[in-house]
Formats: C-alpha cells, sequence, structure tokens
C-alpha cells in the first residue's frame, strides 16, 4: 500500500525536475508568425467592368457589366478559397436589335459561402441574393422582375482544386405582371469549380426552382463558365449555357473582358 501511495509524489517529483532542469537550458522558442496566403496588394481590385458580346435567344448581344465591388466566384481567388462571392451593386445593361439598350440585371447584393466540410470541420454552404433581373414570361414579354432568393447545403472537396457544392434554393419573385403579383419557389442546386491552373478557372452551375405559390411556373438554367486571367487586373470570361423561364428555354453564349479597378 505504501509504495502505491508514494508512486505518485515520485512521478510527481521526477516531473518537477525535469521541468526545473529545462528552465536553466538555454534555448529560445521560436516566434509565431502569420502571413495570408495572398497579400491584398498581389490579388484584383474591388470594382470590375465587363465588355462583352455574345448570343441570347437568337439574338446577338453587346453587354456591359458594372461592379463596384467586391469579388465573383470566378474572379481570380485573394486566398485559396474557391468558393466565396460578395458582390454590391452589379449593373448589367445589354443592346439587342429587337430590345435596343436596356437594364438586364440589377444585383443589389449577392453572397456566397461554400466552405468544404471534412472529418473535423462541418459547416454550412450559403448563399443569399436581392435584386432584380428581367425574364421571359412570353417571348416577347421580358419585364424587370424583382427577386429575394437564397439557399443552403454543403461542400466538399474531393481532390485538390476541385469543389463540389449541393444547396437546396428557395426563391420569392413580385412583379405585376405575375399572376397575383408574386411567386414563390423552391428547388435543387449543384456544382463544380474547378482550378487547372491558377490563371484558369472553371464553374459548371446546374440549378432548377419550382413555383408552386402564386404563378405557377418553372425556372432553371445549366452553366459552364471559365474565366483566363491575363494579368492581375484583366481577365476573359467565357459563358455558355441554357436558361429555362416560364416553362421555355433558349440557350445562350457570351464573351466578355473584365477589367479591375
Amino acid at each position: 500500500k505504501r509504495r502505491r501511495s508514494e508512486a505518485p509524489y515520485a512521478l510527481d517529483t521526477h516531473l518537477d525536475d525535469l521541468l526545473a532542469t529545462r528552465s536553466h537550458l538555454d534555448v529560445s522558442t521560436p516566434a509565431l508568425s502569420f502571413a495570408p496566403n495572398s497579400a491584398p496588394e498581389n490579388s484584383h481590385r474591388p470594382a470590375r467592368i465587363a465588355f462583352g458580346m455574345g448570343r441570347s435567344d437568337s439574338q446577338v448581344i453587346e453587354e456591359i457589366r458594372l461592379r463596384p465591388g467586391y469579388h465573383d466566384v470566378l474572379d481570380p481567388d485573394v486566398d485559396d478559397d474557391m468558393g466565396r462571392k460578395i458582390t454590391l451593386f452589379d449593373v448589367h445593361a445589354r443592346h439587342s436589335a429587337n430590345d435596343g439598350l436596356r437594364l438586364e440585371r440589377f444585383t443589389i447584393v449577392d453572397i456566397v459561402s461554400l466552405p468544404p466540410r471534412d472529418a473535423l470541420l462541418q459547416p454550412f454552404s450559403w448563399h443569399v441574393n436581392v435584386g432584380e433581373s428581367r425574364q421571359a414570361i412570353t417571348p416577347n414579354n421580358r419585364p424587370l422582375i424583382f427577386d429575394i432568393g437564397g439557399g443552403v447545403g454543403g461542400s466538399f472537396t474531393p481532390i485538390s482544386a476541385v469543389l463540389l457544392y449541393g444547396l437546396v434554393d428557395t426563391a420569392v419573385d413580385v412583379s405585376h405582371e405575375l399572376q397575383d403579383s408574386y411567386a414563390i419557389g423552391v428547388g435543387p442546386h449543384l456544382g463544380l469549380i474547378f482550378l487547372p491552373m491558377e490563371s484558369w478557372k472553371v464553374q459548371f452551375d446546374a440549378r432548377t426552382l419550382r413555383f408552386s405559390l402564386g404563378h405557377e411556373h418553372e425556372n432553371g438554367e445549366l452553366l459552364l463558365a471559365q474565366r483566363w486571367a491575363l494579368s492581375r487586373q484583366n481577365a476573359l470570361q467565357w459563358e455558355l449555357g441554357r436558361r429555362r423561364e416560364f416553362g421555355r428555354g433558349y440557350p445562350f453564349s457570351a464573351l466578355f473582358w473584365n477589367v479591375y479597378f
């Protein structure tokens, strides 16, 4: 019994001796430092203007996009976070032979957060957007429709430089052009972001919304987008896809020159 009670005391005494000996050694503790993956001065500037041409629903279009801030999913990453987007007051003006020059889209705020999940951390992915955009209720009627939308889900990286994400989206559309002046929808949202090299980024995005309350209809989009960085403040962006608005589908494609300032 005496040996059992003395064993912890002997161990404590031994540890005290080791700590006392270590305290007399002339060994300095290395200083801890933290450096961001990418310094702000090495990233793109927050504002962006884009000049583009393409086709949408069999029409040739010219488009100018102006965004005061700050970062889009396809913009060059300021760090290792591929799935981040914060855009404010994004304006798209489009010209076509049939419609002339008019506002195509105005986004007040659009935030996307796609942090990857792993065995240790299980964060949720989410997004929220508020703004208005033109939608083809009929081929000859494309009014601006106010939209509040969002979604929640998860993301993960199966291999390096690849981000997969899946969310459940909801949206509320408001316009006097709609039956009952509103529509509420829900649907799946899947996508992939791939970084083959630092200057080249690819996104595939697929979403669909079934509006069952208010004006009943279906909207959806398939998008393949690519961005090639020409320099720190210049990039080319190509978009190809198909949209479905109020049950009617049409293809679109466009090439943009992005200038950051």
